[in-house]
């Protein structure tokens, strides 16, 4: 029967640099995610272009209106031009009418030029906050491409580390990797202790002569006394 403290304390190794790449990886992905500068950068820009979007809005609006108002100055126009009416209050209503269609399509006249200006000098906040973005963008990939380089390495490490776990296990029964994998949720991840000096090196206790000798049998599991744990001598 192979020794299963043995395998269960090399297990261990492998489960926490398991757990340290997990860790690891967590902090690289939230620092690739909480970028100020960047999501700054992108804050500026996207409200800006929905104040462009805003103003351009308003410009088709009002190009509508005063495409309709020409429309109708023309109706009228050719109404009062055209001969069909000969009634004098009807023309003078109709010169009323065009005077006040001028009047209205003047004012839409000079809030296109207005809105036409504003969106010129928006279009230049948008170009202006869009390469900021673009830089920042760039300046995120440059500097966390380290951090891209590094969890890369940690994903191909961790798929070296199964291959060697999906070993070890294979050597390990049931019942003892039941007992271990118990023990590491109820000991915050350490299963396994050394025995260095006759003392259980996580709890620090001393280990009575004859525990230290059963820790090395081959055909038992021995747990510390004190902590509880798996013991493993050389």
């Amino acid at each position: 029967m192979s020794n299963q403290s043995f395998y269960l304390f090399q297990l261990q190794k492998i489960d926490r640099r398991l757990d340290q790449i997990t860790s690891r990886m967590s902090q690289i992905d939230s620092q690739l995610k909480n970028d100020q500068v960047l999501a700054e950068a992108r804050k500026l820009y996207d409200s800006s272009a929905q104040a462009l979007k805003k103003l351009m809005d308003q410009l088709d609006l009002v190009e509508k209106k005063s495409t309709e108002k020409r429309v109708k100055i023309e109706i009228s126009e050719s109404s009062l031009y055209g001969g069909s009416v000969k009634n004098p209050k009807e023309l003078s209503g109709l010169q009323q009418e065009i005077a006040s269609l001028k009047s209205f399509l003047q004012n839409l006249e000079n809030e296109q030029i207005e809105l036409m200006v504003g969106s010129e000098g928006q279009q230049l906040v948008v170009d202006k906050n869009r390469l900021a973005l673009d830089q920042a963008t760039l300046k995120n990939e440059v500097d966390n491409q380290h951090l891209y380089d590094e969890k890369k390495d940690l994903m191909n490490e961790i798929n070296r580390i199964n291959i060697e776990k999906s070993a070890i296990t294979q050597q390990i029964n049931h019942e003892s990797l039941y007992l271990y994998e118990t023990l590491r949720k109820s000991k915050k991840g350490i299963a396994v202790a050394k025995i260095e000096d006759q003392c259980c090196t996580i709890c620090g206790s001393q280990l009575p002569p004859a525990e230290c000798q059963m820790a090395k049998s081959s055909t038992q599991i021995t747990l510390c006394s004190s902590c509880g744990r798996i013991l493993y001598a050389d």
